[in-house]
């Protein structure tokens, strides 16, 4: 696995020890045995549950040739721009 696919897995690994597995779960109509096992590398997810599983933990995909933004720095370029500067 590359670098960029190991930090993606554990950046989706921690989001999804942060959220309940049942919210996850619910989303991809499933129960949290399938959850627990897709954690623990024992089982995958079908396509059709990756959207909505990315969404339950607040993720979402990004083509690789878009680049994304912190919202917070967003807003901080609104707000100067609103002030002129």
């Amino acid at each position: 696995m590359s670098a960029t696919g190991s930090a993606t897995e554990s950046m989706i690994l921690r989001r999804l020890a942060q959220v309940h597995q049942k919210t996850v779960a619910t989303a991809i109509g499933s129960d949290e045995t399938l959850v627990s096992r897709f954690a623990s590398g024992e089982r995958g997810l079908r396509i059709n549950q990756i959207g909505p599983a990315l969404e339950a933990m607040g993720l979402k995909l990004v083509d690789a040739s878009e680049q994304t933004v912190d919202s917070k720095y967003l807003e901080s370029l609104r707000n100067l721009a609103m002030r002129g500067i």
